[in-house]
């Protein structure tokens, strides 16, 4: 009988396929490696999470990816408000959520699924969104100090009229 050598070929560690090399002039083989749970475990660790928010009302979540997970699913809940929400599914390591409220804090958590197995939620990270800078220009028309106030009235060419404190 002819000498085999048998190659086993793996992607992060986990095994994917045995080949079997035989001598020249026989066909070399893919042996199936049977139930994916078998070689890929039966759960999945939890993420390791981060949250950071930005002042144009938009979080980015990240994690650490997880040993044989094919997606993420990730919910986020407000400090101030009881319930969590969907906030999306993910293929890789982050997800962007839109539309927070300036000067709230968020919490987000993460979990990671394969194939009908889903691991536990990561732990909550935790961000508040920062104020929105605010940025106004105006042409100012006409400028008086107002009587006594310390301040000013500021008139613009549309007519408003608004005032300013000085300090």
């Amino acid at each position: 009988m002819a000498r085999r050598n048998i190659i086993r070929t793996s992607v992060a560690g986990l095994v994917l396929a045995t080949l079997v090399c035989v001598p020249a002039g026989s066909s070399p083989s893919v042996a199936a490696v049977g139930d994916p749970a078998q070689v890929l475990g039966d759960h999945l660790d939890r993420p390791a999470v981060t949250a950071s928010a930005r002042s144009d009302g938009t979080a980015t979540v990240a994690w650490q990816p997880v040993p044989g997970a094919t997606s993420y699913a990730v919910q986020w809940r407000r400090s101030d408000r009881a319930g969590r929400r969907d906030a999306g599914r993910a293929d890789g390591t982050s997800l962007d959520v839109r539309d927070l409220v300036s000067r709230v804090g968020y919490s987000f958590r993460v979990r990671a699924k394969r194939a009908g197995l889903v691991s536990d939620f990561s732990a909550e990270s935790a961000t508040r969104v920062p104020p929105v800078a605010a940025v106004a220009s105006v042409a100012v028309a006409s400028c008086a100090r107002m009587p006594g106030a310390g301040g000013f009235t500021v008139a613009d060419s549309n007519r408003y009229v608004g005032s300013l404190a000085s300090r």
